[in-house]
């Protein structure tokens, strides 16, 4: 089965209802997920992923926190 991370940074929610979308669909082709934020992903999270996904909102084009 495929490990898909997901991490995201939401503001006022929009970006977390879109990775929650995300885990959803992962879950329809029976992969394994992990969504977390962005504050509180760890370095051995991604471990043995099969596919990493990152939402973030744009401030100015830019993503948040760059």
């Amino acid at each position: 089965m495929a490990k898909v991370l997901i991490v995201y940074c939401s503001r006022t929610g929009n970006t977390e209802e879109m990775a929650k979308a995300l885990e959803q669909g992962a879950k329809t082709v029976s992969a394994e997920v992990v969504r977390k934020k962005a504050t509180e992903v760890e370095p051995a999270d991604f471990l043995d992923c099969g596919a990493v996904a990152f939402g973030s909102p744009t401030n100015f084009g830019y993503m948040a926190g760059a």
